[in-house]
């Protein structure tokens, strides 16, 4: 995904040149959900699909990051430096509170507390069957 990411903000550049900011920001948003519902299709399917949805979401996201910077630099003129910064820093926040909700809701789901439908579809059915990612994270959780 970040090499993804990379060949989609030097791919911006050229596209910055030949459309307007708006109808890239536009399409790309649209591509990019596109890509997050092809992943929730096709990520049980098989290997080969999942990576193909995360480098199609990958490189839209490539695609649309530099033009939200060129478009906030272009709107605050005379606050660039602050609009910027509170930019980076709400992004760069929900990258780090991601993890820990995530990590939170699954922890609720093995232990069987009411969650959202998410976790209850990952929670057990019976009290001696393994969650499906035991497997995977065996060193994390204790599984009988």
């Amino acid at each position: 995904m970040s090499s993804m990411i990379v060949i989609g903000s030097f791919l911006d550049g050229r596209l910055q040149g030949r459309f307007p900011e708006r109808r890239i920001i536009l399409t790309t948003a649209y591509l990019t959900t596109a890509s997050i519902f092809f992943f929730l299709l096709t990520a049980w399917q098989s290997l080969e699909l999942l990576v193909v949805a995360i480098a199609m979401f990958g490189l839209f996201l490539g695609l649309s990051l530099p033009v939200q910077t060129t478009v906030l630099t272009n709107v605050f003129q005379a606050n660039r430096s602050t609009a910027i910064g509170v930019y980076n820093f709400f992004r760069y926040m929900g990258m780090a509170f991601g993890p820990m909700t995530s990590e939170q809701r699954s922890e609720a789901a093995a232990d069987g507390r009411k969650t959202s439908s998410t976790c209850r579809a990952i929670r057990p059915q019976t009290a001696d069957s393994p969650l499906p990612y035991a497997l995977f994270f065996r060193h994390f959780i204790n599984v009988s």
